[in-house]
């Protein structure tokens, strides 16, 4: 009886640890989130390096990750490629950012529009900063 019960747990230990291995996005999120059960992670993706996942957070910082798991960094990615160096990190964090900038809508911004537009620039500014006050008194110039 004792032998049927210990096997049935082990059994059932092995089939949860294939389970997780089986899902990377669960085991991931599942290690992250017991360290910090606040994170704010939008997604995990297999990284253009095989056996390393992304994890993409809110306002579009990266980590990266084991498919268990297990093992976590922050820093940047860079692919060699023809002779030429690629920062991923960087090009995902851009585009993430750029996603969030638009979805800000127009009506919540303050638009100085110029009598011939080239190009747009978004700044963010902190109404208590000097600097930024400064900045919105020179912008007519």
């Amino acid at each position: 009886m004792r032998l049927t019960r210990l096997s049935a747990a082990v059994a059932l230990a092995l089939a949860s640890t294939l389970s997780l291995a089986a899902d990377p996005d669960q085991a991931i999120r599942q290690n992250l989130l017991s360290i910090q059960p606040d994170m704010p992670i939008e997604a995990i993706a297999e990284s253009p390096m095989p056996g390393l996942y992304q994890v993409q957070l809110k306002g579009g910082r990266q980590l990266y990750a084991s498919a268990d798991g297990q093992f976590v960094l922050q820093g940047y990615l860079y692919q060699f490629k023809d002779g030429q160096v690629t920062n991923l990190t960087e090009e995902q964090e851009s585009r993430a950012v750029a996603q969030q900038i638009n979805g800000v809508p127009a009506k919540e911004m303050v638009v100085f529009p110029a009598k011939q537009a080239k190009t747009h620039i978004t700044v963010f500014t902190d109404t208590d900063c000097g600097y930024c006050q400064k900045l919105h008194t020179e912008v007519p110039e």
